[in-house]
């Protein structure tokens, strides 16, 4: 073998070369709004490739078939103008592929901030949230009826308390007698 390299110049060459391809990379990044995504599917697939998560969809979806491309499309583009938090949407985007190509995307999100317990992030904005519920408003009874016949739950009903609820009941009596009275000790 004519003219060896040796490990000092090969490591010269790599670097360059890496430094060369990073450069080219980010003269190459774009923003993609979410108005910008739906108008192609290029610029949905530059849109999803924004995030952390974005490789793992993006590959997910160049092995999909033709209809199921477009039924992803279709089901993020229902759902897109409505985001709040993108991040979250994004990683939802990803367990919504696994079930059903996003068909139901939007569906998910509502019934995922439905089902929202505490102050967390909400995928969807107040308006989207709004538009969304009303949307899917008879699937959504219908399925939480389900969800709680599941449980077993289907006989309770839920009960709102008033705003002040928190508060101790000032007028309480004192001449009743109470279970836990103290005084009438043996």
């Amino acid at each position: 073998m004519k003219g060896k390299i040796n490990d000092a110049d090969m490591e010269t060459v790599v670097t360059g070369n890496l430094k060369m391809m990073d450069r080219l990379l980010d003269s190459r990044k774009v923003t993609v709004t979410e108005k910008d995504a739906v108008k192609s599917k290029e610029a949905l697939i530059a849109y999803i490739n924004q995030s952390d998560y974005g490789r793992w969809i993006i590959n997910s979806y160049a092995h999909l078939s033709d209809t199921d491309k477009v039924t992803f499309r279709k089901g993020i583009n229902e759902v897109l103008p409505y985001i709040a938090d993108w991040e979250l949407f994004i990683s939802h985007i990803k367990y919504s592929m696994k079930s059903d190509m996003c068909r139901n995307l939007a569906y998910d999100c509502v019934m995922e901030d439905c089902m929202r317990m505490d102050n967390s992030p909400s995928i969807l904005c107040k308006d989207g949230f709004e538009f969304l519920y009303d949307k899917y408003k008879d699937k959504i009874y219908k399925d939480r009826a389900q969800m709680a016949k599941d449980w077993g739950l289907d006989d309770r009903r839920e009960t709102i308390l008033p705003e002040d609820s928190h508060k101790p009941d000032m007028n309480v009596s004192t001449t009743t007698e109470l279970p836990f009275d103290t005084d009438k000790e043996n």
